[in-house]
């Protein structure tokens, strides 16, 4: 299977690797699933001043919500 971000062929571990939001394998190989969580994650780390940090954040997807 190959990377769908950069079209590089995935090896093992990568094919195995779960994704902890989706709880799906994850499409992605390690270089660009870590590119994909530091900018999630930066997005995130901008708007902390209007987040309430004492609340879980919550992310919502076609299947529900998902609480982290």
């Amino acid at each position: 299977m190959h990377c769908k971000a950069c079209d590089k062929v995935m090896n093992e571990w990568e094919l195995r690797k779960i994704d902890p939001f989706t709880n799906d394998y994850s499409d992605l190989c390690s270089f660009c699933l870590s590119v994909s969580y530091r900018v999630f994650f930066d997005d995130i780390s901008e708007e902390d001043s209007t987040i309430d940090n004492n609340k879980d954040l919550t992310f919502i997807d076609d299947s529900g919500t998902i609480v982290l």
